[in-house]
């Protein structure tokens, strides 16, 4: 977990500050009861860095993870419903490859992947075409984890 913060997300964090060119922007890492998560020394770094940390009811994850919301469900419900088209019946493993395909291309349109982190109570704000700015819903994340 430490490896993780010191070399993949502090960098993310400050690359993602310069990109939004916000140095007061106050990072959210949401986590979920991992006793890695929780040691001293990690949460000393996070406090250190200025990251604010939500850890998760346990069993509750799902409930909020954009991709679980939206894209793995439309992609699992396409896969049963699509058949192959271009490969015969003797050669499953193609006919199966390219159903993976075309369900992946149907759950990965910019709506439905969108859709899925407001489903998980992330919003995106806009300024003419670009995101401008990230923000948790609050009261949707807090609904989503009592009423599950």
């Amino acid at each position: 977990m430490l490896y993780w913060i010191n070399n993949i997300y502090l960098p993310y964090i400050k690359y993602t500050k310069q990109l939004i060119r916000d140095e007061d922007a106050v990072p959210l890492l949401i986590m979920d009861g991992l006793k890695a998560h929780q040691t001293v020394k990690v949460n000393q770094l996070l406090q250190e860095n200025g990251i604010k940390v939500l850890i998760l009811p346990p069993h509750s994850s799902h409930l909020v993870q954009c991709l679980d919301l939206c894209f793995f469900g439309i992609m699992k419900k396409h896969y049963k419903l699509c058949r192959s088209q271009l490969f015969q019946n003797d050669n499953k493993k193609a006919q199966k490859i390219e159903r993976i395909l075309k369900s992946f291309y149907t759950a990965s349109f910019q709506t439905i992947i969108m859709a899925g982190w407001k489903a998980s109570g992330i919003d995106f704000i806009y300024e003419k075409g670009n995101i401008t700015k990230i923000a948790l819903n609050k009261n949707r994340f807090i609904e989503k984890l009592i009423n599950q």
